[in-house]
């Protein structure tokens, strides 16, 4: 094991348990394995805080462990900025871009927003921005969705965006069609109350089930694809309008379908 101190970095190697490889920290964070010895962990280190100098933390180019601690501040997703600034990093750019110009204080809401009833969604293209459509309930920002179909990508050309999306940086996922976003969007929030759901999907996000009441214990909502045997981890389940995609559920509607026909 081997500490330094450069540029107000803290850095340190340990041997690891494979040969030729060596583990390295900077301030503290596990940043993985280097491939050499402890001596030139070290100057590989160096060189990257010299980087990380260079570009400053104002171009969102390097995480926080690599700039002096009392140097920088950092964003509420952990992406470090420039004291008392905005954020740098292109997701916090983005997500100020859409924010800015769909929910203005100084412009009244959208009259198809206005007059939708509650829970009920409106999706309404961006007047700010061609390739942006934005999804609405309860009068309030619900989500968002680029159309990014032009540069013809293999992964779907609609990037979708909700603060419901239960992780860092918000992003929900991408789709084939503006209609897959939008569902997968939706998906993040409960049916109505005076509706029996059909799907339903964890509080924290993730796959879409059949819903089913869980066996007289409970009334709330339920995967169809799990039985009484299996752990759920404690995980909560709520309705939701959105379509389908567990592939267990999904493969349980084929087999009745087939039983049915």
């Amino acid at each position: 094991m081997k500490h330094a101190t450069y540029k107000g970095r803290k850095l340190k190697t340990v041997k690891g348990s494979d040969y030729g490889y060596v583990r390295y920290y900077v301030n503290g964070v596990d940043k993985g394995r280097h491939q050499g010895n402890e001596e030139s962990a070290l100057d590989y280190m160096r060189r990257i805080v010299d980087f990380a100098d260079e570009v400053g933390v104002g171009s969102g180019r390097m995480t926080a462990e690599w700039y002096a601690p009392g140097t920088f501040d950092t964003c509420e997703h952990g992406h470090p900025k420039e004291i008392g600034e905005e954020c740098p990093h292109t997701w916090c750019v983005e997500q100020r871009q859409p924010i800015a110009s769909s929910v203005d204080d100084e412009e009244p809401l959208p009259q198809a927003v206005q007059d939708a009833a509650d829970d009920e969604f409106v999706v309404l293209p961006n007047p700010d921005k061609a390739s942006e459509t934005i999804v609405w309930r309860n009068r309030d920002y619900a989500g968002v969705v680029l159309d990014e179909s032009a540069a013809g990508m293999s992964r779907g050309g609609f990037a979708a965006w909700s603060l419901k999306a239960g992780n860092r940086n918000g992003h929900v996922g991408f789709f084939a069609t503006l209609e897959e976003a939008v569902d997968a969007i939706q998906a993040f929030y409960p049916a109505p109350a005076d509706v029996e759901p059909e799907r339903c999907v964890s509080v924290r996000g993730g796959a879409v089930h059949t819903n089913r009441p869980y066996s007289g214990m409970t009334d709330e909502a339920w995967p169809a694809c799990r039985t009484g045997g299996q752990d759920s981890g404690g995980t909560r389940y709520m309705a939701t309008r959105g379509a389908l995609t567990c592939r267990n559920c999904l493969a349980q509607e084929s087999y009745r379908a087939l039983a049915n026909a």
